[in-house]
């Protein structure tokens, strides 16, 4: 099999030993295949809403003499899988909207599924936000860099959680607490951003005022990111 991405390896370090797994938008089934293949998970279901990825899923899983344990199944979301088939969802590559749509649409069995695996492609803090809202409890974080960008990995079950910090929601509680050096670099790149667009825009701050709003709001970014930096005791900030 091809060497998966560092994301979905990432991805993988999250599933607990003996899962269950739905891997939805499975797309090329790389991720079920390899979970198996490392003893990782026990059986799967790779399911996409479209008929293409998953007729290469399939080819892919009977390649690896692996359609015994590994379930293909064209699905809007969750909507094909029934109770007692899995314990463990991944919901990765997609939009945030659309992952907490998908949630939302299982949100009459709410004990159905024992771990989740969100991979939001977008729209990050927002996704922890309504998590929080919505009766999850994020358990764990991780972030890779690939090919210059940063994915957030979260792991998520049903339950309680009190995150009252903006930094919490924007970056990754767990991420900060521990300090974690890929979401370092991201925040470095991000603040050099910040500066670099508001060098571009502050001439024209005072006859614009949609140039206005958008200064106060790299002023308010920068404003976190820098609380954020603070996570870290070795980095100085230098506004």
């Amino acid at each position: 099999m091809r060497e998966l991405s560092k994301r979905l390896y990432a991805i993988a370090s999250l599933i607990d030993r003996g899962a269950i797994v739905a891997d939805i938008g499975t797309d090329h089934g790389y991720l079920p295949i390899y979970l198996l293949e490392q003893g990782i998970c026990q059986k799967a279901i790779a399911m996409d809403v479209r008929l293409g990825p998953l007729e290469r899923a399939r080819t892919h899983i009977k390649e690896h003499n692996l359609s015994e344990y590994i379930e293909t199944r064209l699905s809007n979301g969750m909507k094909e899988l029934n109770q007692g088939e899995a314990d463990t969802v991944i919901l990765a590559g997609m939009g945030g909207r659309l992952i907490l749509d998908i949630l939302e649409a299982k949100k009459e069995e709410p004990l159905l599924f024992h771990a989740y695996i969100i991979q939001p492609q977008s729209e990050v803090p927002f996704v922890r936000k309504c998590l929080q809202e919505r009766g999850y409890e994020i358990r764990a974080e991780k972030m890779v860099e690939e090919g210059g960008k940063y994915y957030p990995i979260i792991k998520a079950r049903k339950g309680q959680m009190d995150w009252e910090r903006e930094i919490d929601f924007r970056y990754g509680k767990f991420l900060l607490e521990r300090k974690d050096p890929v979401l370092y670099m991201y925040l470095q790149k991000q603040r050099g951003k910040v500066r670099e667009i508001e060098r571009k825009i502050k001439k024209g701050a005072q006859e614009n005022k949609k140039i206005k709003r958008r200064l106060a709001e790299l002023l308010e970014e920068k404003k976190t990111i820098k609380e954020a930096l603070k996570c870290y005791e070795w980095e100085v900030w230098d506004a």
